[in-house]
């Protein structure tokens, strides 16, 4: 059984409008949560969560 292939973006996809659009609020969330996590008095299970979050959001900007 071979493995799946990689799923990735072609150079014309990463320019369409609705790309873009993703992209923009993906980098705009991850922002934000970068400054949640910044936050005083966050637990351990918080901060796993918010960090959890940013490399979801990272994992699909590299598409």
């Amino acid at each position: 059984m071979n493995p799946p292939e990689r799923f990735e973006l072609s150079n014309q996809e990463r320019f369409d409008p609705l790309w873009i659009k993703l992209r923009d609020h993906f980098e705009k969330r991850i922002q934000e949560l970068r400054e949640s996590n910044d936050s005083i008095g966050l637990d351990g299970d918080q901060t796993l969560k918010i960090r959890t979050e940013i490399a979801v959001y990272k994992s699909l900007l590299k598409l």
